[in-house]
């Protein structure tokens, strides 16, 4: 992969990642559950932590074939909300993936 190619998959996982990161806080906004409230907040913490590492260079290339467990943490967790892990998927399956 070019360093042009590379740089634009991280934009892409960045920009994929913050509209996940978005939807949590907006979810933390109106929820009024306190254990769901903390799932959310937690989610949207890690996420930002994950794109900042991405874009810092400290997670390595994309497309290594892990993920970051957000997707995992999501499902263990139960909130059946099908639109925060359709988010935090398409972002997260971009990195494990690369494409």
């Amino acid at each position: 992969m070019s360093n042009s190619d590379a740089t634009s998959l991280i934009a892409e996982i960045a920009a994929r990642t913050e509209i996940a990161i978005e939807l949590a806080n907006r979810r933390l906004e109106s929820e009024t559950d306190r254990w769901r409230c903390n799932c959310y907040r937690l989610l949207a913490t890690n996420l930002a932590a994950y794109k900042k590492s991405l874009v810092e260079g400290r997670l390595g290339a994309p497309g290594g074939g892990a993920g970051w467990g957000a997707g995992k943490a999501l499902s263990d967790w139960d909130l059946n909300d099908q639109e925060m892990s359709a988010a935090v998927n398409a972002a997260e399956t971009l990195f494990r993936d690369g494409h």
